[in-house]
């Protein structure tokens, strides 16, 4: 398939403002591919989709700093994006634009908060472990029921209960939520997960009594919830 040379255009402007604002170390990459005349290089431009691809997995642990800028979730082909491990701010506002995207690595990064976040259409994976997020998880956030399969929500400070809109998250395998603040008991609505393999609420503060039902859950190989001290 021959690259659309308009939509290239598009990732690398995306990308450029990215690399600028965030001071990212792969100033190699824009070196070498942001003078490309995509509509008579297209043997240039799919060498660029396809380093697209590897430079935004090579994110991570990079010494970023700043806001990353809402053009990443303009890139029409973001399926996956690894960010863990730098100090960067984020808000989430455009980022039901990336359609495309199942994999959001985000742990241990200046993130400020998630409000928005639930917006995304196609995410499947989700991390945001440690990054000092507080309160009470935000409404929207229950939007993305009808494709979430992982979530890792670990080590952060998130307080009210447990909410029983989780129930609607039917595709997930993964609940991990170790180490906040919620208090209250564990919803019912979590035993009726028939695809939920690892169940991790330990060292909250949560109470209460525990449903039978989750001795009947079907995939569940581990349960975690012994309450914070």
């Amino acid at each position: 398939m021959t690259p659309n040379p308009s939509a290239l255009g598009t990732e690398l402007n995306a990308l450029e403002t990215v690399s600028t604002i965030t001071q990212s170390p792969q100033s190699t990459f824009q070196r070498k591919y942001l003078t490309c005349n995509f509509a008579q290089h297209c043997h240039a431009a799919l060498t660029i989709c396809i380093d697209l691809c590897c430079f935004l997995n090579q994110l991570c642990s990079n010494y970023l700093n700043g806001t990353m800028p809402h053009e990443i979730w303009e890139l029409p082909a973001l399926r996956s994006l690894n960010l863990k491990e730098n100090h960067l701010y984020m808000h989430f506002n455009n980022i039901h634009l990336a359609e495309k995207l199942e994999l959001l690595y985000i742990s241990d990064i200046d993130i400020g908060n998630i409000n928005r976040l639930g917006t995304a259409p196609a995410l499947t994976e989700l991390h945001l472990t440690a990054n000092e997020l507080t309160g009470s998880i935000p409404d929207d956030f229950y939007e993305l029921h009808d494709t979430l399969e992982h979530l890792y929500i670990a080590y952060n400070s998130f307080t009210g209960t447990l909410s029983t809109q989780f129930g609607k998250f039917t595709k997930l395998k993964d609940f991990y939520a170790y180490d906040n603040e919620f208090i209250g008991g564990i919803p019912n609505e979590f035993a009726a997960m028939k695809n939920l393999e690892n169940f991790v609420v330990a060292e909250n503060k949560l109470s209460g009594t525990i449903s039978e039902d989750f001795s009947y859950m079907p995939k569940l190989k581990l349960f975690s919830a012994y309450r914070r001290l």
